[in-house]
C-alpha cells in the first residue's frame, strides 16, 4: 500500500508484503538493512514465527542529525526489539547504543572493496605519463578526491582550505576532482583557480584506476558520510589518506600518522 500526503507530496511505503512473506517462510533469522518501516513490520512479524532479526546500519550522528522526533521513536522501537546489530564502524556502533541497542548485542564491521583488484591495477599504471595527460607539473604535489559535487562532501571547505594558504604552499599543491563538471563546482564554492584545480566528470569504477596511480594524498572533506568507499579504494591503491572525522570510515580504516590522518578539526 501506499499513502501520498497532501501536506507532503513525498510518496510514504507500507511494505506489508514483507510481513506477510515472513509469515510465508517462517526464517529463523531475518537480516534487514535499514532502521525504517520495513524492519518494523519484520520485527513484528518475527515475534510470531519466533525468528531472529539482524540489522546492519551504517548511520551514525552526523549522517541522522536532522532526524525529527517521529524517526527517532521508530528507531529506537526498532533497537528495542531486534536480537544484534552490525554495525559499520564505530560512529555507527556509538548511534545505535545511543538508541538503547545493548552494546553486547552490537558487532562492528566495516565496508570493503576488492583489494587485490586495485592493487594489482594501480600497479600496471605509469603516474608520469597519467599526471601528463592532465597537465600537472611533475614536481606538484596532488591532492585528489572522488565523489559527488554536493554541499555534503565539502568542497567548498577543501576549496576554501586552499584558497588561504600561502602563494608559495599554492604554487607546489594541485588538485584533481573527480565526479562532477566546473559548473556544479562553481555552484558550490563560486569562483575557483583553474591553474591548480582540475575537474573530471563522473568515472566508473575501472575508470578511477589512473587518477589513483598520479595522486600523492586523497582527501574526502565530508560533512558527513555514512561510509565513504573511495577512502578504502584509496588505500587499497596505496594512496595516504586524510579523512573528514564525519566519514564513517575515518575511524576503522585511520590510524593517524600511519595510514593517513582523520580530521577531527
Amino acid at each position: 500500500p501506499v499513502v501520498r500526503s497532501i501536506a507532503d507530496p513525498l510518496v510514504h511505503f507500507f511494505p506489508v508484503f514483507i510481513f506477510l512473506e515472513c509469515l510465508k517462510h517462517k526464517p529463523k533469522v531475518i537480516f534487514t538493512g535499514e532502521m525504517g518501516v520495513r524492519t518494523i513490520f519484520t520485527i513484528f512479524a518475527a515475534k510470531i514465527i519466533k525468528a531472529r532479526v539482524f540489522m546492519l546500519s551504517e548511520v551514525t550522528f552526523a549522517t541522522e542529525y536532522k532526524t525529527g522526533n517521529i524517526k527517532l521513536f521508530a528507531r529506537k522501537f526498532i533497537c528495542k526489539h531486534i536480537d544484534m546489530g552490525l554495525a559499520f564502524g564505530k560512529s555507527s556502533f556509538e548511534y545505535l547504543s545511543y538508541l538503547g541497542l545493548d552494546k553486547n548485542k552490537i558487532t562492528i564491521s566495516s565496508e570493503g572493496v576488492d583489494n587485490d583488484y586495485y592493487s594489482v591495477k594501480i600497479k600496471e599504471q605509469d603516474k608520469t605519463i597519467n599526471r601528463a595527460k592532465m597537465s600537472l607539473e611533475k614536481d606538484s604535489f596532488v591532492f585528489l578526491y572522488v565523489g559527488q559535487f554536493i554541499y555534503r562532501k565539502g568542497l567548498d571547505l577543501l576549496i576554501k582550505a586552499f584558497k588561504a594558504l600561502n602563494e608559495e604552499i599554492q604554487r607546489k599543491i594541485s588538485f584533481v576532482l573527480v565526479g562532477g563538471t566546473e559548473k556544479e563546482l562553481y555552484k558550490l564554492v563560486g569562483d575557483f583557480n583553474h591553474e591548480k584545480i582540475r575537474v573530471v566528470n563522473f568515472k566508473q569504477t575501472d575508470e578511477l584506476i589512473p587518477y589513483y596511480s598520479m595522486a600523492d594524498c586523497f582527501i574526502l572533506p565530508s560533512r558527513y558520510d555514512a561510509w565513504g568507499m573511495v577512502v578504502n579504494e584509496a588505500l587499497a591503491c596505496g594512496i595516504p589518506v586524510i579523512v573528514s572525522q564525519y566519514a564513517g570510515c575515518a575511524n576503522v580504516l585511520i590510524e593517524n600518522n600511519i595510514y593517513g590522518y582523520a580530521d577531527s578539526a
